[in-house]
């Protein structure tokens, strides 16, 4: 089944189009590497510029260096302006500033979740783990069906290594939607740092079949069959990880 995407442009969204339709976009210069896509199973609306194979490597680089554009006077007070903004900050991984955007955005949409999520993926990485699981929690009331909030909940106690925690919410998020690998692949790093390799092999080979272009779900699912002396399936996982990004490091 082909990939339906939206993309949005100026603060409207459209779509959905299909991979062949996007591409098309991009190529006539009807899509911008700046612009905002999102498609089922993508953590958060991302610049067209990373989606593989849409834009040559230039475009990438321009769009991840360019700044959000300044609102005007007519897009002061726009929820999705600050929201895209939270976005690409985020991208950029300007903390401060995603915080703010999002934060502004909650303000005049105190009822979207998918802001609370953002925000929580931003005080996450910038270390504010309290601050950023309650705002999955927030997320969460809003959207008790979220399965992004829960797998960023999960992040938050995986990096403070509690991994029954974490393996708790990713199973929440799995269960609200049963193809969202990354939860499957967070699933299958907890199972791993508990010494569970069988169980991480087995969530691994999960995200694996979502997405066989993942090359950390190869990489660490070589590692759990050489803790298990599993030697040739290590070495093909290995290098199946190495061809689909010669720079991946475990």
């Amino acid at each position: 089944m082909t990939n339906q995407w939206y993309y949005n442009q100026g603060g409207k969204r459209n779509g959905p189009v299909s991979d062949s339709r996007l591409k098309q976009l991009a190529s006539a210069g009807q899509l911008r590497p700046t612009d905002l896509l999102w498609k089922d199973g993508l953590e958060r609306w991302v610049p067209a510029s990373k989606v593989r194979g849409l834009f040559a490597g230039q475009a990438r680089k321009t769009a991840l260096s360019s700044a959000p554009v300044a609102a005007t006077p007519q897009d002061d007070a726009s929820f999705t302006h600050h929201l895209e903004c939270g976005n690409i900050y985020l991208e950029r991984d300007k903390c401060l500033e995603a915080i703010a955007e999002y934060t502004e955005a909650i303000r005049l949409e105190p009822q979207c979740s998918a802001a609370y999520y953002h925000r929580a993926s931003a005080y996450r990485k910038k270390g504010d783990f309290d601050r950023a699981i309650a705002d999955c929690d927030a997320a969460l009331r809003i959207d008790p069906n979220l399965a992004t909030a829960y797998k960023e909940r999960g992040n938050c106690h995986f990096e403070r290594r509690d991994w029954d925690r974490a393996l708790a919410d990713y199973e929440q998020a799995v269960r609200c939607n049963p193809s969202y690998m990354i939860a499957y692949y967070n699933r299958g790093l907890a199972f791993f740092h508990k010494g569970q390799h069988d169980l991480a092999i087995a969530e691994m080979t999960r995200a694996i079949e979502l997405d066989p272009t993942y090359a950390p779900a190869w990489g660490y699912r070589s590692l759990a069959h050489l803790k298990k002396q599993n030697f040739e399936e290590a070495r093909t996982d290995c290098a199946e990880a190495m061809r689909l990004d010669p720079s991946f490091d475990l």
